[in-house]
């Protein structure tokens, strides 16, 4: 996991078959495409349907908060499915179409899209394509399904830095990390739009379960 943090550019997170990626800009990142299954038909097969739209969300959170270029199914966006197929090159129009009913029946899913979109083009330290990029990323830690890293922005920036974590655990996770005044919540679980309100992080940090949580420091 930490590895595509990175774009598989820094070690010792260099991982087999990366080794000669030089910079974010070579790497594509992303967790669904035209072929195989929608995310969305991956979920429904491999978890409870009530974990479906959370564990979509956290997807989401977790490619569009790695170095690389984003790139991500059109549809994915509104929990777009082919019914579970895996190949739909011969399948009817039916079935391949965008169904844009099902876009504004997910419109609170679209807008988490949306707001994690707008969040990442503030965040340099992800966007950086350069070679040196990797080094704009700090303090990486993993526990058990939990991992979590710093990302360094330009001075410039609305937030000079920009600490996440993932946490895949049923529960919620707490780290013991007292935080000062200057943190704020910029998405979490529920709100990818956290950060244009100016919610303070509070002293400890809480990840909700199956989710990403992301702080920003002004």
């Amino acid at each position: 996991m930490l590895a595509s943090v990175t774009a598989w550019c820094a070690n010792p997170y260099h991982a087999e078959g990366f080794e000669n990626v030089k910079a974010p800009s070579q790497i594509v990142t992303y967790v669904s495409a035209h072929d195989n299954h929608t995310l969305w038909d991956k979920l429904k097969e491999t978890v409870p349907e009530e974990e479906c739209m959370r564990l979509n969300k956290m997807a989401a959170a977790i490619y569009m908060t790695c170095q690389g270029t984003l790139f991500f199914l059109s549809g994915e966006e509104f929990a777009r499915t082919k019914d579970g197929q895996d190949n739909t090159f011969k399948a009817p129009i039916s079935l391949n179409r965008l169904d844009w009913e099902k876009a504004w029946e997910n419109k609170e899913l679209v807008h988490y899209y949306q707001g994690l979109i707008a969040l990442r083009k503030q965040l340099s330290g992800l966007c950086d394509k350069s070679k040196d990029s990797y080094k704009r990323i700090t303090d990486m830690w993993k526990e058990k399904d939990v991992v979590g890293f710093t990302v360094l922005n330009d001075e410039k920036a609305r937030w000079s830095q920009v600490k996440i974590i993932y946490n895949a655990r049923k529960n919620s996770y707490y780290k013991e990390e007292l935080l000062d005044d200057g943190w704020e919540i910029l998405s979490d679980a529920d709100d990818s739009w956290c950060w244009e309100k100016g919610i303070c992080a509070g002293r400890q940090i809480e990840a909700a379960p199956q989710s990403v949580l992301i702080l920003g420091h002004k």
